[in-house]
């Protein structure tokens, strides 16, 4: 199957927030990384957004068009600054796994039960807390971020190459492992981690044991 057709089974949906510093000294990822995509034929949209409110908006705005795009697979693409607890934004702000659960919850279930939660942050994997509920259901499918805390251009280089790989072939669960992959070799970072909702919480704790 061609490339473009086969990235055409993805959509990729980047919301930067970055510290005022970073907007100063230009040190970006999200931006570049659309640019990537674009360059790779892959469905992308780029948002910034700076405190909660308008993070909120923009993830339930994309996921709730994205529900007419057809069988495109889901991708939110987060860049922004964060810790084991949640992530930070522009506006000094901090929302923590629970809200950022909450915000999900409020996109449509027919988007969330497949979509790939992308976490570019510090300790990015940690985001496998959001499946930390007794609810039967989570809202994403999976998981994909750094276990520690990587520069933001071992982040682009490593998440272009998962991209990348994700659309030479079909987006299922062999190819997540060899777009993980993919992205360790690119960057030459082996934190890069990827688990299911519906394990998340036992692959979390299997990761924490082996620190």
């Amino acid at each position: 199957m061609a490339l473009d057709r086969l990235a055409k089974q993805m959509s990729v949906y980047i919301v930067e927030s970055p510290a005022p510093e970073d907007f100063v000294s230009k040190v970006l990822e999200g931006a570049p990384l659309h640019a990537v995509l674009g360059q790779l034929q892959i469905d992308s949209d780029y948002t910034v957004a700076v405190n909660k409110h308008t993070f909120a908006q923009v993830v339930i705005d994309r996921l709730r068009g994205h529900a007419e795009k057809g069988e495109a697979m889901p991708f939110l693409h987060v860049s922004a600054h964060g810790n084991a607890h949640g992530i930070g934004l522009t506006d000094g702000s901090f929302m923590s796994w629970p809200e950022f659960r909450q915000v999900l919850k409020n996109c449509p279930s027919s988007v969330t039960k497949y979509l790939t939660l992308c976490m570019s942050t510090c300790k990015g994997f940690n985001a496998c807390k959001l499946a930390f509920s007794e609810e039967p259901t989570h809202p994403f499918h999976c998981v994909v971020g750094p276990s520690d805390e990587p520069e933001w251009f071992v982040t682009l280089i490593g998440f272009a190459a998962f991209y990348h790989q994700l659309a030479r072939r079909p987006c299922e669960g062999p190819s997540f492992q060899k777009a993980i992959e993919a992205a360790r070799a690119a960057s030459g970072h082996t934190g890069f981690e990827v688990a299911l909702a519906e394990t998340a919480n036992g692959a979390y704790e299997l990761w924490k044991a082996g620190e």
